[in-house]
């Protein structure tokens, strides 16, 4: 959307596009077609003028016609990409100074302190969108620095232009958080790879292997904060507890129903792929239904199926045929 990229308004881009359709526009017939106020489209159109994008009409007073793309819009590109260019420049030479800066820190300077709910999720936030390739992650049950509905769209966002994340979660959490199984077939969905452990010893979040983020409070305290943790031994040890928990952790596979139909010749179907998923991660019957929204009996029920389909006599041998099948 150019408005996007040239920093115009929506009213304005949408003006443009449409007098680009018109030899020319007025601001009441503007206003129709935009359905806002005649001061409003004649506000936009005064402002597509300023920038270069319209034009007076010279045969009829109070009319503007649209500036050619390509002459209009290739100078505002231009003065953005020289922007831009500044802007990096910029950025590298500030990133001198910090890299500067840091060999002459002492040891107490390898954390800060941030404090604060409102100021935890916004360094969450500016950690995961300025983040260029890897984001490792320790979630605790019940509590996380923010929920996940208020981080999934950042989320989203930095794993949509290639970030790649790597997640063990405390199965406590699939039971106990409504929500995380959708929220888990997403961001699978997405590329992030997702594993389940019993326990994690503390909520962690590592960006680029270049700074952490804990808590201030351990398990069971109320953090009213955060440390965030830069280049340093303490760094390098919070990536090896990552690693360790990690390759002791099993894969979540959150199987989608196109995927189930190409793994396996059976009749497998959607909701029994799920329901495999979920007891491989370690759920309990009860918690399976309760995640996702059946009964009781009917996750028992199609349990006994699956076992009669795999000819499995115990739930160990379920598990190992499911994997065989591609189901988990």
């Amino acid at each position: 959307m150019i408005q996007d990229v040239l920093g115009l308004t929506e009213n304005e881009s949408n003006a443009y596009r449409e007098l680009l359709r018109r030899p020319s526009c007025s601001a009441g017939e503007l206003a129709r077609v935009l359905e806002v106020p005649e001061g409003e489209a004649a506000r936009v159109m005064g402002r597509l003028e300023a920038l270069g994008l319209a034009a007076r009409n010279g045969e009829a007073a109070g009319r503007l016609s649209a500036s050619p793309p390509r002459l209009a819009l290739g100078s505002m590109l231009v003065r953005r990409q020289n922007a831009l260019r500044l802007a990096e420049l910029e950025l590298g030479s500030l990133e001198e100074l910090y890299r500067a800066t840091m060999a002459e820190r002492s040891s107490s300077d390898v954390l800060d302190v941030v404090r604060g709910v409102d100021a935890t999720r916004q360094r969450l936030e500016q950690l995961q969108s300025g983040a260029r390739s890897e984001i490792l992650g320790l979630v605790q049950a019940p509590s996380r620095f923010v929920s996940t509905a208020e981080n999934s769209a950042t989320e989203a966002a930095a794993a949509a232009r290639g970030v790649a994340y790597r997640v063990v979660l405390e199965r406590r959490m699939l039971e106990e958080d409504d929500g995380i199984v959708e929220e888990l077939e997403r961001a699978v969905d997405a590329g992030e790879e997702v594993r389940v452990t019993d326990s994690v010893p503390v909520k962690l979040v590592i960006v680029d292997r270049e700074l952490a983020m804990v808590p201030m409070g351990g398990r069971g305290h109320a953090a009213d904060g955060v440390l965030l943790i830069r280049p340093s031994g303490l760094l390098d040890a919070l990536v090896g507890l990552f690693e360790l928990v990690w390759h002791r952790s099993s894969r979540l596979t959150v199987p989608r129903a196109g995927q189930v139909a190409m793994s396996t010749p059976s009749d497998l179907d959607e909701t029994d792929a799920r329901i495999m998923s979920l007891l491989v991660a370690g759920l309990t019957d009860q918690a399976v239904a309760v995640r996702l929204g059946l009964s009781l009996r009917t996750v028992q029920r199609r349990v006994g199926q699956l076992m009669k389909l795999t000819g499995a006599q115990t739930r160990l041998q379920l598990g190992l045929q499911a994997a065989r099948l591609g189901w988990a």
